[in-house]
């Protein structure tokens, strides 16, 4: 039996791994003047519009931590699409607006961004939510009748009166 060298099989994988898509990151400006920072992962070879998948943090997350950038990273390696994205106030190191209105406001932007990517297949697009970015993506997803779906990771649901106060009618 033929061996291979130990740094060669660790290249091989790391080939194997990161062979297949692109990351981006980029400035998604939001009407009022403010802007969110974002990743972008998309196959590397697109033949035709993809799936996507836009991934809304929890709020004390930001796009890079492993738990959401390996969900998008695993998105693209199957030949999707997957946006995350940092909350304004996150970047800003301010507080959570008033009602969520910011919040909601950057996820509209990053919608309005991945509807304007050429790639992006529009009647493919998923929506998912990690914990506070659940509450706000669920909020989005009951206004926003093209999406094709709704994945809540870990939502806020501390009790039921709780739960229908933030996630209304679910």
């Amino acid at each position: 039996m033929k061996r291979f060298p130990l740094c060669f099989t660790v290249l091989v994988l790391l080939h194997v791994s990161l062979w297949g898509l692109s990351k981006e990151d980029v400035i998604i400006p939001i009407s009022d003047g403010r802007s969110i920072q974002a990743t972008v992962y998309k196959p590397e070879v697109i033949s035709s519009p993809c799936p996507v998948v836009i991934i809304a943090p929890g709020s004390g997350y930001h796009r890079g931590l492993p738990l959401l950038a390996g969900f998008a990273q695993r998105c693209a390696e199957k030949d999707m699409i997957a946006v995350t994205f940092d909350w304004h106030y996150y970047s800003q190191k301010e507080k959570i607006s008033e009602g969520r209105v910011r919040e909601k406001e950057d996820l509209a932007a990053a919608m309005a961004y991945v509807r304007s990517l050429k790639e992006a297949d529009k009647e493919s697009l998923v929506l998912v939510g990690k914990s506070f970015g659940s509450v706000i993506a669920w909020d989005h997803f009951r206004r926003d009748t093209a999406l094709r779906a709704l994945i809540l990771l870990t939502p806020v649901i501390p009790d039921e009166e709780y739960e229908a106060k933030l996630y209304p009618g679910l």
